[in-house]
């Protein structure tokens, strides 16, 4: 599922990762053929200016040590009462409590048997803490946390797309440790830190895919990411998890890209940990100024209803008496037709006007009714009367 980047209204940011031997920064600017990164020396000019306030769209990161992402099913299918339970459903899974914690759901969909899933994305409040007090004392304020392992996670696909169904183990190799990101098909399983070794990687592996022999996509990233270290754990892991291996270019700046993409672009999974208590000034701002805009537009909307239900009232009015004046005039051309008809004024209106006149019609009918009979009939009528008399009184005529 698509997702707005975390500061997906600037056209270029820096990310940056607070790495075991120092600060990686890209300088990533989004175009129409997507995010471009460069890498720049930290000390650089041009970045020193964006610490100066001019242009503080920075992205960061929260290594897989200092949070976490963890699948979550709700048993609804509707997503607005999913959101209900979720937090309750990760406390009972966490082993301290969630009001220490910052926490986001990214939405995963409906599984099979009709439950909505989520990925939670956590930390511990006192971790994000201390991670904004490393970035600031490394000279940087990050607008934006996102999360090392799911970062990881839609980076390696965004740069080498998977195989088709194929599970692929991202493996972002540090001095000592390693961060595990696993997905199968695109989709993400889930991330862990673990100790740089082939054990300790395929103790994470046949947790979560069992211990049958599966063909795997093996994508090496992170700082040490060197073939002198990637051969002998690829060589242990490829006995019992076979399948082809894979070197993302500048390894050591993979995890500065992942996050700078992220939060310039739209995409799966886009998180920005710094938030609510922790939330950094450029966001705060952003989103003021969005209130006041939705403020503003809903007063717009509600003047312009305003304005409307004026003119429509006006147009009905003037509606009305136009329809007042043709009935006042339609009643007067009725009432001086009644009264031609009734031969003098009538004093009653509407039904009992032509009542009236009709009542008037028939004694006029009865009145005239001799006269009209007499005008009515034929000449050979009356004669035919007049001999049929002469006739029955035996007058003669000669």
């Amino acid at each position: 599922m698509q997702q707005p980047g975390t500061l997906n209204w600037c056209r270029t940011c820096y990310g940056a990762d607070l790495a075991d031997g120092g600060p990686v920064v890209v300088r990533a600017t989004r175009t129409g053929t997507g995010v471009h990164c460069t890498r720049i020396d930290p000390k650089d000019p041009v970045f020193s200016d964006t610490r100066g306030g001019h242009a503080p769209a920075i992205a960061g990161c929260l290594s897989e040590r200092e949070s976490f992402s963890r699948w979550l099913n709700a048993p609804f299918r509707s997503a607005r009462k999913a959101a209900q339970v979720l937090p309750s459903i990760l406390d009972i899974q966490l082993p301290f409590p969630l009001e220490d914690c910052t926490y986001l759901f990214l939405p995963g969909g409906t599984a099979d048997d009709g439950q909505t899933t989520a990925l939670a994305v956590a930390a511990r409040s006192s971790e994000i803490r201390k991670k904004i007090d490393a970035y600031i004392q490394a000279g940087m304020d990050p607008a934006s946390l996102d999360q090392e392992g799911v970062a990881l996670w839609t980076q390696s696909l965004l740069e080498i797309p998977s195989d088709g169904e194929a599970t692929r183990a991202v493996v972002s190799l540090s001095d000592s440790y390693a961060t595990l990101a696993l997905g199968k098909g695109g989709r993400f399983l889930g991330s862990h830190t673990i100790k740089r070794g082939p054990d300790h990687i395929a103790r994470i592996l046949r947790t979560r895919l069992g211990s049958s022999i599966q063909a795997m996509e093996w994508a090496w990233t992170g700082p040490s990411a060197t073939p002198g270290n990637i051969d002998p754990l690829y060589s242990a892991l490829r006995k019992d998890w076979p399948g082809k291996s894979l070197i993302n270019d500048d390894p050591s700046a993979f995890l500065a890209r992942a996050i700078a993409t992220r939060a310039l672009s739209a995409g799966p999974m886009r998180c920005n940990l710094r938030t609510g208590t922790f939330e950094h000034p450029l966001i705060a701002a952003r989103r003021r100024t969005h209130d006041l805009h939705t403020a503003w537009i809903v007063l717009a909307a509600g003047l312009l209803l305003a304005a409307g239900s004026i003119v429509t009232s006006v147009m009905a009015t003037q509606r009305l008496s136009d329809a007042d004046a043709w009935l006042s005039d339609t009643q007067l051309a009725f009432s001086r037709r009644i009264d031609k008809l009734a031969g003098s004024p009538v004093k009653e209106k509407g039904d009992k006007a032509l009542t009236r006149v009709r009542l008037m019609q028939k004694e006029r009918l009865k009145v005239s009714r001799p006269f009209d009979d007499a005008f009515d009939q034929s000449i050979a009528t009356t004669l035919y009367a007049i001999l049929s008399r002469i006739n029955k009184s035996d007058v003669k005529i000669i």
